[in-house]
C-alpha cells in the first residue's frame, strides 16, 4: 500500500509490507514527478532470515533491501525508516550481526529490545535473550548507527565543499 496524503503536496510513503516490488516499480516512481517523498517505512524487524521465520514475516530481506536501494536511487532525500526488534528469541550474534549489516540501508534504524509479552508465540520459545545480552546488543547497535550517520555527514560536507 502507497499511501499519500493530498495530491500535489509532499506525500508519505508508507509500505504495509517489504516485499512490494510491483508497487515500487509502478506506484513509487510513476509518482515522483507529482510528490516530493519525505519518509517511507519499512517493518523490516531484522536483518536474520532464520529470525523472520520465527517471527511468522513471509518475506525475503533481500528483497526489501533492494526496495530501499532503489527509493533512494529514485529518490535520494527520501528517508527511510526500519524497526528492528533485538534480542527475539533464538537470535544468535550472527543473527545479530545481520541486523547490524541491514541497519546501513535504513537513515533511520529504529531499534526495539525484544520483551516477553503472555499470550505471544515468541513469550514460549526456548532460547530467551537475557535482558544483559538484549541491552548490550541494543547499546551496541545505537553506537553503530551513530558512526554510520557520522560518516553520512563528513560525506556530504566533502560533497559539498568539494570543488566542481
Amino acid at each position: 500500500m502507497l499511501s499519500m496524503k493530498i495530491p500535489g503536496s509532499t506525500t508519505k510513503n508508507q509500505l504495509s509490507r517489504p516485499n512490494v516490488s510491483n508497487e515500487i516499480s509502478s506506484g513509487f516512481s510513476q509518482s515522483l514527478p507529482n510528490h516530493a517523498y519525505r519518509k517511507s517505512y519499512h517493518p523490516l524487524q531484522t536483518g536474520s532470515q532464520k529470525i523472520l521465520v520465527k517471527m511468522n514475516r513471509h518475506y525475503d530481506i533481500g528483497e526489501a533491501l533492494a526496495i530501499c536501494t532503489k527509493i533512494k536511487e529514485l529518490s535520494p532525500s527520501t528517508i527511510i525508516v526500519a524497526h528492528f526488534i533485538i534480542g527475539h528469541p533464538g537470535e544468535t550474534w550472527r543473527d545479530y550481526w545481520r541486523s547490524l549489516a541491514a541497519s546501513r540501508f535504513f537513515d533511520n534504524p529504529i531499534p526495539l529490545a525484544y520483551s516477553r509479552n503472555k499470550n505471544t508465540v515468541s513469550a514460549t520459545m526456548a532460547d530467551q535473550i537475557s535482558k544483559p545480552i538484549r541491552s548490550l546488543r541494543l547499546a551496541i547497535f545505537v553506537l553503530f548507527h551513530n558512526v554510520v550517520v557520522l560518516f553520512r555527514i563528513v560525506d556530504t560536507i566533502k560533497q559539498k565543499v568539494a570543488p566542481s
